[in-house]
């Protein structure tokens, strides 16, 4: 303030004491804007890839539709949660085929065991063996038409919500839920 108003100005020319003083607040207020807006030297810029740490893909168990898909990309979900549904009409018809055989196989079991033909009702009971392993496997591939999250985390898998009504194919990956 003093060097500001050390002597009468006789015009709008400075003397030179106030033009030092203009000079140093000038660099020091461009000093201190080009430190604040500047990045560091020493700051590096590395490309990064971040991976979530132990995803849980879920894959599709065999062909069909998406018949319904209940969330969404970023949803926190829990272990156990319905993550959408897939619909597969022939492989319902498969299982039923299967269960109308072994039904079929057991009737002709049991009469040809009142008949006293055991050889032919140990084969049927045979066949209806085979059927019932057969059938086990088709419901389990039905279970499986309904997707859960085997672990709570953050669905990750973009634009999910688009999968409803699409064709997906065995092992294509349907949703990735992962924790952060």
């Amino acid at each position: 303030h003093m060097i500001w108003t050390i002597g009468p100005r006789d015009s709008w020319v400075l003397n030179v004491y106030q033009r030092r003083l203009l000079a140093i607040c000038s660099f020091s207020c461009l000093g201190v804007h080009t430190l604040l807006v500047q990045s560091s030297p020493f700051d590096l810029k590395v490309p990064v890839v971040v991976q979530y740490q132990d995803p849980h893909i879920a894959r599709a168990s065999t062909d069909g539709f998406v018949k319904a898909v209940y969330v969404h990309c970023g949803q926190r979900v829990r272990r156990g949660t319905l993550l959408l549904e897939i619909e597969q009409p022939e492989l319902l018809l498969e299982r039923d085929r299967l269960q109308d055989q072994r039904e079929l196989a057991l009737q002709c079991a049991n009469q040809y065991q009142l008949r006293g033909q055991l050889a032919l009702a140990a084969g049927q009971e045979e066949t209806a063996t085979r059927l019932q392993r057969q059938l086990s496997e088709i419901e389990s591939q039905i279970e499986d038409l309904t997707v859960v999250a085997h672990r709570a985390g953050i669905v990750t898998t973009p634009r999910i919500d688009h999968l409803q009504g699409d064709y997906v194919e065995q092992g294509q990956e349907l949703v990735c839920v992962s924790d952060p």
